[in-house]
């Protein structure tokens, strides 16, 4: 089971939301995706009312606002003295890190802070990162993880994005790594999770994704990459599966702890952990 916390969006209860990827949602809970309808709804007829040309041009310009006057009147002078310490009593200490409230509310999870790329992300970013969370998270998008990348980095790594596609099976785009065919693409695979297993610093890697993206393109951006383990009617793709399942069985693998659950996610294993806040391969 993976939980997530996500902090909602204004119109929604401030408050954390534990999401459980594979249980399912209320059927009343905000992020329940048959609320999504509604809730747009309800976005669209305050615009309406508020004439808004772009509800969150305006939106942005209240919470900046808001900060002026909770500067001016609130954190500074006589403020200061009546106002600042209920504030933060109502509305949160704004001098706690995330990792702190993260121990604080759900105490012994690790916190992954967000996904980085090591190619676009300046190195005293990354570092900053490492500084306070317990996994660093990147994606990597390449035919292997190097020996030497982030090796200089303190801190667990797990790599929140890889895949591998070809255009033999009728799709018009490989994604960002391109295979000549599906067997390319095993290949490939187990090529990466040797890597991974092999490097000292990376503790898991996640295939991404299950089912391939929409011929005609995903709505949000138009992404219709060929990188699924099943085509969008749910065939299995081979020979590339079969790869992938020899990969997961290797030797290798297996020795360095790590496991594949249902959704093509490797992971490591908790019975190779050392303690909260580390992970550790043997």
């Amino acid at each position: 089971m993976k939980i997530k916390y996500l902090l909602d969006e204004e119109e929604l209860p401030k408050k954390w939301y534990n999401v459980a990827a594979d249980m399912p949602t209320p059927l009343k809970h905000p992020l329940n995706p048959g609320t999504l309808e509604p809730l747009t709804a309800h976005r669209e007829a305050l615009r309406v009312r508020l004439g808004e040309p772009y509800r969150t041009m305006l939106g942005h310009f209240r919470h900046e606002v808001g900060h002026y006057y909770q500067n001016i009147l609130v954190e500074n002078g006589l403020g200061a003295e009546r106002y600042l310490e209920k504030c933060r009593s109502l509305f949160g200490d704004e001098r706690a890190g995330y990792a702190e409230a993260i121990d604080r509310h759900a105490p012994n999870q690790l916190y992954l802070g967000c996904r980085f790329t090591p190619f676009y992300c300046p190195k005293p970013v990354l570092q900053a990162c490492a500084d306070v969370v317990d996994v660093v998270s990147i994606n990597f998008y390449l035919p292997m993880v190097p020996p030497s990348v982030l090796s200089d980095i303190d801190k667990p790594v797990v790599i929140g994005e890889f895949h591998f596609g070809a255009l033999d099976r009728g799709m018009f785009h490989t994604g960002l790594v391109a295979a000549a065919n599906q067997d390319g693409c095993g290949e490939l695979y187990a090529q990466y999770i040797r890597s991974v297993a092999e490097h000292p610093n990376f503790v898991g890697c996640h295939w991404f994704e299950y089912v391939d993206q929409p011929l005609t393109g995903r709505h949000m951006d138009g992404e219709n990459y060929s990188i699924g383990l099943v085509s969008v009617v749910d065939v299995p793709h081979e020979p590339f599966l079969s790869h992938v399942k020899e990969a997961n069985a290797g030797d290798i693998v297996a020795l360095a702890g790590l496991k594949l659950t249902t959704t093509g996610e490797t992971l490591c294993d908790p019975s190779v952990t050392n303690g909260i806040g580390t992970l550790t391969k043997r």
